[in-house]
């Protein structure tokens, strides 16, 4: 029952948030939709990827994370990079609005981790210390494994691509750029 449990609860928490957006209260939706779209994603625990209903319900997870994103402020940017034929899902947060380089943390999970759980790890922590916060699905995490991306042994390439792009950024300071990574992401 957790599955349907959970997955049931994020309908109803997706229906408030966005009937709060409708209405104008625009934290209470951004904090809804969070919920929802953390919900989403706790209801695929266990659930193998040939379940049918795993992309459908992780796909959902993050369309409702990018509608909550666009809620913050600055904004939870969701981009995609450029990686062997496929994409890197990433998330990030600016510190602060404003175009200057500040300390950035990239968030790195382990393997049963999608970039849209990783952000309510930590990121409030960082941005109450004034950090830019960027979390991806690496291979063999989120759906990478379903396009043909599992874990692989030199997981540094995918993390260059990672760090190149961070470092692309020009809100992102160089000298202070920081990973923290969790069970299989350390």
């Amino acid at each position: 029952s957790w599955q349907s449990e959970w997955f049931k609860l994020a309908c109803l928490v997706e229906a408030r948030g966005l009937k709060s957006l409708i209405h104008g209260h625009k934290v209470s939706a951004r904090e809804q939709l969070s919920r929802a779209a953390y919900y989403y994603r706790i209801s695929l625990l266990a659930m193998l990827p040939d379940d049918p209903r795993f992309k459908e319900r992780a796909l959902k997870s993050r369309q409702v994370m990018k509608k909550a994103g666009e809620l913050f402020e600055p904004p939870l940017e969701y981009i995609e990079i450029p990686f062997e034929g496929t994409v890197l899902p990433v998330f990030f947060r600016k510190a602060k609005s404003g175009p200057e380089p500040v300390k950035t943390l990239i968030m790195i999970g382990g393997g049963e981790t999608f970039a849209e759980d990783l952000f309510f790890y930590i990121a409030p922590q960082t941005f109450e210390r004034g950090y830019n916060f960027m979390t991806v699905d690496l291979p063999g995490q989120g759906l990478l494994p379903m396009y043909g991306k599992p874990f692989r042994p030199d997981m540094n390439v995918p993390m260059k691509t990672v760090i190149d792009y961070a470092l692309s950024r020009g809100d992102v300071d160089p000298a202070k750029l920081a990973c923290y990574g969790y069970s299989g992401g350390g």
